[in-house]
């Protein structure tokens, strides 16, 4: 491989190549790269300090391919490690460069997360307010956000990438950590499960308990699985469960 470290993958809808997270290089900045699976070669899509591998969600293109929706920092430094609330949903233009914004939670809450609809026609977000999480979709067209998840206060479900809609785009998926009550025969303690919740809101169900803390999950295309990585070795791959 022609780079040194990957976060993520994603592949060109004609198949041809493959837009790279990662560093090309030692030392080399973190930053989009098309890799073209023909040819090898590797070309510079963006370099930017806001994608830091341990904040910036996994890119995702357009379906045709023009564009990647990213989240984005927007100081002119990159991330601000003191100011969580700059940061937003950008759209990248690959022919261009130009980053536009799509959308940002209003202050004082902050962006977690972000993930695209199959149609890419909406946006599901995971966002912290004092201290609690939430969960909403907007509009990539614009348009007011509405929430369609709250945890409890002090739960916690910012765990990287874990949050995707279905295949079908009728549901959400996401990580939650939550608090285990203590029983006669154990210690309370945190658990880390997946969830599910109609895109559009209603009522919230557990699908499953991880044993570890979620790092990526993912929808299988027109079909009503999910997949995930979870950060614990019992897990032996991404073991799939029906939404």
């Amino acid at each position: 491989s022609p780079f040194v470290t990957i976060h993520s993958l994603v592949w060109y809808p004609d198949g041809s190549a493959l837009l790279v997270h990662g560093q090309s290089q030692d030392n080399a900045p973190f930053g989009l790269y098309r890799y073209d699976l023909r040819t090898g070669e590797v070309r510079v899509v963006l370099e930017a300090k806001g994608l830091r591998p341990d904040l910036a969600t996994n890119p995702t293109l357009s379906a045709d391919g023009r564009h990647v929706y990213l989240k984005f920092w927007d100081t002119p430094e990159g991330y601000d490690p003191n100011d969580y609330t700059r940061a937003l949903v950008a759209r990248l233009d690959l022919a261009t460069g130009q980053v536009t914004e799509v959308f940002r939670p209003q202050r004082p809450s902050y962006l977690r997360l972000f993930a695209l609809s199959p149609d890419r026609k909406q946006i599901v977000y995971g966002y912290r307010f004092g201290n609690k999480d939430a969960f909403a979709g907007v509009d990539v067209a614009g348009g007011e956000p509405r929430v369609i998840f709250e945890c409890e206060e002090n739960e916690i479900s910012r765990a990287y990438s874990a949050l995707s809609f279905t295949g079908d785009g009728k549901g959400v998926v996401f990580h939650r950590m939550r608090k285990r009550r203590p029983t006669e025969t154990a210690p309370a303690s945190m658990v880390d499960e997946i969830w599910h919740v109609p895109a559009t809101g209603g009522e919230a169900k557990r699908l499953h308990d991880t044993g570890g803390w979620i790092l990526k999950v993912a929808a299988r295309p027109n079909s009503r699985e999910i997949a995930w990585h979870a950060a614990k070795a019992v897990l032996d791959g991404a073991p799939a469960v029906p939404v």
